[in-house]
């Protein structure tokens, strides 16, 4: 049964009171602050269920917005205009207004909008059943929130995040996602935010079998849900509750957290929730062999989910549909649902669309450094001439100690000044004699390796071709005997020869470098390793310029360093490589499936090397392991220095 029972999204309004609400008619047609009053009214409407009431005013604020060309209006109106649509099921026309929303905030250059225009795409996709394009644009969402968005609203994008893992029944992916926005949550003391966490939270738990911690975070839904008085969240912990007793094959107790369930949906009639309830009780019907009522609660369900387009449960209703009607002998019923269920499986959950969605999000860190310049002032104050007079020696004599003393002051600061300037010339000077000794030594490892490279490919290389020529024609004249199959394996053994030579040669001497950017070459390299045994997946985001050749080498030979090590060590049967540029920042993650390692572990001489060099440019180097949950290793430069203007147009790829 589906894991999933709603996506979650919660606007965040503006607080206070809004006295102008009281005068609205006599507002000028142009007052642009009239948008958000109608949209204030409309959010009201539907927190007491008025749903005509909030989409008569969500649209009044729509044409307001529009007929002022008020685009930040207008996006505002579109997202509070989405939950009154998802609530009455109008999914595709929630998604229309959603795309429109994204193009409006891109042009308006804000990212914060932008991020909250991609999180409501990708709730309506996954409304859908579209997960590949709903975690895209998750992901787009915290890429765009980094630095420039509330803490709730980046918690609300990972809990997001987890819900797709949820309907693909990743149980790693779905758990750490819905835990890091739950901790999210609760630093941000973010009531509706906590709730929404724990709802993913408890079904990741059941989805690791874990039903205890389960139903205990459920009841904490619940009591958040009676105390808030909304009526969403009781029936999320009602209905997953009901979900974790039927996988703990308690039947009866399911069936009657579902029938509280039909009680709380007189009150709050929202089709997803209806849906739900009915394939429950058509599920716990069938587990108690009552085929009747189960098929009757199934029509039902697929009634709902054919008219809210819900793709992702009608594939799994069809699945028990196709079970019912087989154990009432209804044959040809039961074939019809089986052919619906592997037709919405494949283009839904398909090993492609697998793949796509299990990319690497990307965490920024930053810091900010404050310093503190304190003044002292003087003031000396002269309230008696009699005073004055006969202090007057002591006051010239402290002027004269005080212009002596700020002298030394001056100069004490000016030498020290000097020292920090020429200290920052030598270190400079230093940075740049080890990038010259860097690059000397690898100009130096790649001549060599050229070197090396041609021999083995123009050398050896050729011997075997040679041999291979010459002992094949040895094997066309020999008919029959029992050198034949003698001859056939030394020939195989040569073609594997000139095979692994030509990959070393490929390896040591990467010519792709010169004629592509890194992204190519990265991915021609990715794509040459994968194998069975190994899947390296590829992914690059943003738009790659022109790069200096060593620097694109030192990326290179870095991708090349660290698939060695998880080809060696890590005894892992995925990889996952991501590179991605933007605003002058580009980033690569290596992620693996492997067994990891302890913190306390040492390094290889390969990886402090490989250190080295990334910090003599500038660049940082993450490591994020722990024994048996893979590795993760992150890397991040600043480009800026490194671009450089394009010399020729490549032709062809070497062979």
């Amino acid at each position: 049964m589906g894991k999933l029972f709603r996506i979650l999204q919660y606007v965040i309004l503006l607080s206070g009171f809004h006295p102008r609400l009281l005068f609205a008619q006599n507002h000028s047609l142009k007052d642009t602050s009239m948008v958000m009053d109608y949209l204030v009214i409309a959010d009201t409407h539907l927190d007491q269920d008025r749903i005509d009431s909030a989409t008569h005013y969500c649209l009044k604020a729509g044409q307001l917005a529009r007929a002022l060309k008020y685009k930040k209006g207008i996006a505002d109106y579109i997202s509070y205009y989405i939950p009154v649509l998802n609530r009455q099921g109008k999914y595709n026309e929630a998604l229309a207004i959603a795309l429109e929303s994204l193009e409006i905030c891109q042009t308006i250059g804000n990212n914060s909008l932008t991020a909250q225009a991609y999180n409501n795409l990708g709730n309506q996709y996954q409304y859908l059943g579209d997960l590949k394009s709903a975690a895209t644009h998750y992901l787009n969402s915290l890429i765009f929130s980094e630095g420039t968005d509330t803490p709730q609203r980046r918690q609300r994008y990972n809990n997001n995040l987890a819900s797709v893992f949820l309907q693909l029944e990743d149980k790693n992916k779905s758990y750490y996602y819905a835990e890091k926005s739950y901790q999210m949550a609760m630093q941000n003391q973010d009531s509706l935010g906590i709730a929404s966490s724990l709802v993913n939270l408890a079904l990741s738990e059941a989805l690791n079998e874990k039903y205890d911690d389960a139903i205990g975070h459920l009841d904490q839904v619940l009591k958040l849900g009676q105390a808030l008085k909304d009526d969403s969240y009781v029936l999320d912990a009602l209905i997953n509750k009901a979900d974790v007793q039927s996988q703990k094959k308690n039947y009866h107790t399911s069936l009657q957290l579902y029938q509280r369930s039909v009680q709380v949906l007189k009150n709050y009639p929202v089709p997803d929730y209806e849906l739900y309830v009915y394939w429950g009780l058509a599920q716990n019907h069938f587990h108690l062999r009552q085929y009747k009522e189960a098929n009757d609660y199934l029509l039902k369900s697929i009634a709902v989910g054919k008219a809210i387009n819900a793709l992702q449960e009608l594939r799994k209703i069809y699945l028990l549909g196709s079970e019912i009607n087989e154990k009432m002998n209804q044959n040809a019923a039961a074939l019809d649902f089986r052919k619906q269920y592997e037709v919405l499986n494949d283009s839904l959950i398909g090993i492609e669309t697998r793949q796509e969605i299990h990319k690497l999000e990307i965490e920024y860190q930053t810091s900010l450094k404050e310093k503190a310049i304190a003044d002292q002032q003087l003031i000396i104050a002269n309230n008696n001439l009699e005073i004055q007079k006969k202090d007057k020696f002591i006051f010239l004599s402290s002027t004269i100690a005080i212009f002596l003393l700020s002298a030394i002051v001056n100069f004490i600061l000016i030498y020290r000044n000097k020292q920090r300037t020429h200290a920052e010339k030598l270190k400079l000077l230093q940075k740049r004699n080890e990038l010259q000794v860097l690059n000397a030594m690898i100009e130096g490892e790649e001549k060599e390796r050229s070197r090396l490279a041609k021999e083995l490919h123009d050398g050896v290389g050729g011997i075997l071709s040679a041999s291979k020529m010459h002992l094949s024609i040895i094997r066309d004249e020999e008919q029959m005997g029992p050198r034949l199959a003698l001859l056939e394996n030394i020939v195989s053994l040569l073609d594997q020869a000139s095979q692994e030579i030509r990959t070393i040669a490929h390896n040591l001497s990467p010519n792709i470098l010169l004629m592509y950017e890194l992204d190519v070459a990265i991915s021609n390299f990715c794509q040459r390793i994968s194998n069975t045994g190994l899947n390296v997946e590829y992914y690059f985001l943003g738009e790659m310029p022109k790069l200096n050749n060593r620097f694109k080498l030192v990326v290179y030979r870095a991708v090349q360093e660290l698939l060695n090590n998880v080809i060696k060590h890590a005894k892992a049967d995925h990889v996952l490589v991501q590179l991605s540029q933007h605003d002058n920042i580009l980033s690569l993650t290596v992620e693996d499936s492997g067994i990891g390692f302890s913190k306390n572990v040492s390094k290889g001489i390969g990886l402090v090397n490989l250190r080295e060099k990334i910090k003599d440019l500038n660049g940082q180097l993450t490591i994020d392991s722990e024994p048996a949950k893979g590795t993760t290793v992150h890397l991040e430069f600043d480009i800026t220095a490194f671009k450089e203007n394009p010399v020729f147009e490549p032709s062809s790829v070497e062979s």
